[in-house]
């Protein structure tokens, strides 16, 4: 019997297209989180037809922190004025630094691109 280690690794073994379109198929930063796997994925998601970017997910961590960390009313009050004071500004910051992710990743995309798709924090909810 052959341990975990000794299993043939079948999936690096796929053609490149293949692994592409595997890729295509996971959310845009998953897709590049797949270049830890091993060199040959480094540059895979680039070659992803379909590119889903969701900033619902790319945010979700520091939007937590800020429903956690700041009083309802407050947050009730900004959405209202639709204003931002000092102190929040940080996570509009945020909201702009994801835009430039997006961006960047768009302009390092290589292969032909079938569909794009960019959720925005429209209608969120936790």
């Amino acid at each position: 019997m052959r341990s975990i280690k000794e299993e043939e690794d079948l999936i690096s073994k796929l053609p490149d297209v293949i692994l592409s379109s595997i890729i295509s198929l996971l959310p845009v930063m998953e897709g590049v989180r797949t270049g830890v796997l091993s060199k040959r994925w480094e540059t895979m998601w680039k070659y992803s037809s379909h590119l889903n970017f969701d900033q619902r997910k790319m945010l979700k961590p520091l939007i937590e922190e800020y429903i956690q960390t700041s009083e309802p009313t407050t947050r009730l009050k900004m959405a209202m004025c639709r204003k931002i004071s000092p102190e929040d500004e940080q996570y509009f910051d945020t909201i702009a630094q994801t835009a430039m992710l997006i961006t960047s990743i768009m302009d390092n995309h290589i292969g032909p691109l079938k569909s794009c798709s960019i959720r925005h924090l429209v209608g969120w909810t936790l």
